[in-house]
């Protein structure tokens, strides 16, 4: 009989989730099918920018909560990426739309300050798995996409980015983190906590820009 093993830490936390509504949210199925308009993936990526400031305020705080020179690495490679690639991109979709500074939603201000929070104010482990559950979301709808990518240049980019080796690699590097952390009880509830919260403001996130979604 084949061996059977118990879900992961990181398994159990997703099984909890809203998984499959942010995997497979309206949003992304219309960005793959190229149905998306260009006037919403230009205003989500104005609005998702403002994540990328709190993202690198997260990762600096969990870089220096990290227990590993390795781990202190991962990271590190991580943001300069982030800070790079991913940046240089948002930078040249929203020059392209002639997007002007606008007011951040209520979804991405509570987005980005549940992930400064669980990296600055929670030990290591909650913050790490609040970062896990948003980057898991983007590689498992990318790797998905990416398989039949969109034709529209910004979204088939927007797909690459999301399912780049290196991001794979980083990302099961992070769940194996989270995995194989020892966490106090109260770290443990704080880390569900904090992935189960992630996963649905990803949904909201994705609704915020999808006309008639109301979750």
């Amino acid at each position: 009989m084949p061996t059977t093993h118990p879900p992961s830490r990181s398994e159990t936390y997703r099984a909890a989730s809203r998984w499959a509504d942010a995997t497979q949210h309206p949003f992304i199925q219309a960005l793959a099918a190229d149905a998306l308009p260009p006037d919403t993936f230009a205003a989500y990526m104005a609005q998702d920018y403002v994540f990328v400031g709190a993202l690198a305020d997260a990762v600096g705080h969990l870089i220096a909560k990290a227990p590993t020179l390795a781990a202190k690495r991962r990271l590190t490679n991580f943001l300069a990426a982030v800070l790079d690639d991913e940046d240089a991109f948002f930078a040249s979709v929203l020059a392209q739309a002639g997007s002007r500074d606008q007011a951040i939603r209520p979804i991405a201000r509570a987005f980005s300050d549940l992930l400064r929070a669980s990296a600055a104010a929670d030990s290591y482990g909650p913050g790490l798995a609040a970062l896990l559950a948003g980057e898991w979301v983007y590689l498992t709808w990318g790797e998905r996409v990416a398989a039949s990518p969109p034709h529209t240049p910004a979204y088939r980019r927007w797909t690459a980015l999301h399912a780049e080796p290196a991001f794979a690699e980083f990302v099961h590097w992070l769940q194996s983190e989270v995995d194989t952390l020892v966490l106090s009880v109260d770290d443990e509830a704080r880390a569900r906590a904090n992935f189960i919260q992630a996963v649905d403001y990803e949904v909201a996130f994705f609704s915020a820009f999808w006309p008639g979604d109301s979750q």
